[in-house]
């Protein structure tokens, strides 16, 4: 994809989002100022404007949604960091390390309330199945984050793939899929349009995740803007570490198991760990896995009208498991 045209729309979105953080209480939005100031790849609402356009409609009329996505998106990041314990968020301490655990969930929570702000200024004549589509998604994406901090706690290893796809189809595929559905509503999609970039946007959500997992143990962290090896720190139930356990040696399990355990580990327990995650090429299969349900994805844009918005989608499908950061 032309990054060019990417940074276009994302360019759009933050001049949209910085009009509402504009505001005097610095104590709340200074540290959301900082967030956004960091940069991002704006997929999700670069997603919704474009599905605008695959259906015949302006991304202007879908930038506020646009907006509130990517909104939303970032409040859920800020209580992940802090539900992972996580260190870094796109190359600088996450905001509980900077500013406080109480500013941090402050800062998330008005971030999430000025979403609906933005979404209600937008929708001012009333947009039901909009609201209806993204408040959904959110919902999910708290439902899977329950389930994945859930397996964390009681120590679940007991996981199968599909479990694994049942929580990351909520996770992070539900946002993707409503930003593409939002979009495609307010452009005024049939049904058929709208099922079919719901679709996309779930597989593109799956995939874009499990390629992340990949970069968290391949990934360069200057560029990644995260901490590299964080997922095995965090003991994340990856479908990288859920299909190792299922094939390597009782052995290695039980030794790999104890390292997820742990809350910080050695570096020379960590490359222990990716040692035995290597050996079984888990790695790469995830790889294959995110590829095949990008070009499912691909193909299900069929039921859209040939366009240059139609090949940009196509185009994004791609740079999802392409990218390096």
């Amino acid at each position: 994809m032309d990054l060019k045209s990417l940074s276009s729309y994302s360019e759009m979105v933050d001049r949209e989002i910085s009009r509402y953080l504009d505001r005097e209480v610095d104590e709340l939005y200074e540290p959301l100022r900082d967030l956004f100031a960091r940069g991002g790849k704006r997929i999700r609402p670069f997603l919704c404007m474009v599905s605008c356009e695959a259906v015949g409609g302006k991304k202007e009329d879908a930038l506020k949604a646009a907006a509130a996505i990517e909104m939303v998106h970032n409040f859920t990041l800020i209580h992940d960091d802090i539900a992972d314990r996580s260190e870094l968020r796109r190359g600088q301490p996450c905001l509980h390390h900077k500013y406080g655990l109480g500013v941090a969930i402050n800062a998330a929570d008005g971030l999430f309330s000025t979403a609906y702000e933005v979404l209600g200024d937008t929708l001012a004549d009333g947009d039901g199945r909009v609201f209806k589509t993204l408040s959904g998604g959110i919902t999910e994406v708290c439902e899977g984050q329950a389930m994945d901090i859930s397996w964390v706690q009681n120590r679940r290893w007991d996981l199968s793939e599909e479990d694994y796809f049942e929580m990351i189809r909520r996770k992070t595929g539900a946002l993707m899929s409503a930003s593409c559905e939002t979009g495609a509503i307010i452009g005024g999609g049939t049904e058929r349009q709208i099922r079919a970039l719901s679709d996309f946007g779930m597989d593109m959500g799956v995939g874009f995740q499990i390629h992340d997992d990949v970069l968290n143990l391949r990934g360069d962290v200057k560029r990644y803007g995260k901490e590299i090896c964080g997922d095995i720190n965090e003991g994340k139930r990856t479908l990288v570490v859920i299909y190792t356990l299922s094939v390597c040696t009782p052995k290695e399990k039980k030794r790999l198991i104890k390292i997820l355990d742990r809350e910080r580990n050695s570096q020379e327990e960590i490359n222990n760990a990716l040692g035995i995650i290597n050996r079984y090429g888990s790695v790469d299969r995830a790889t294959d896995i995110a590829k095949n349900l990008v070009e499912k994805g691909k193909k299900g844009l069929k039921a859209l009208p040939d366009s240059r918005a139609r090949e940009t989608l196509r185009d994004a499908a791609d740079y999802m498991i392409e990218r390096k950061l």
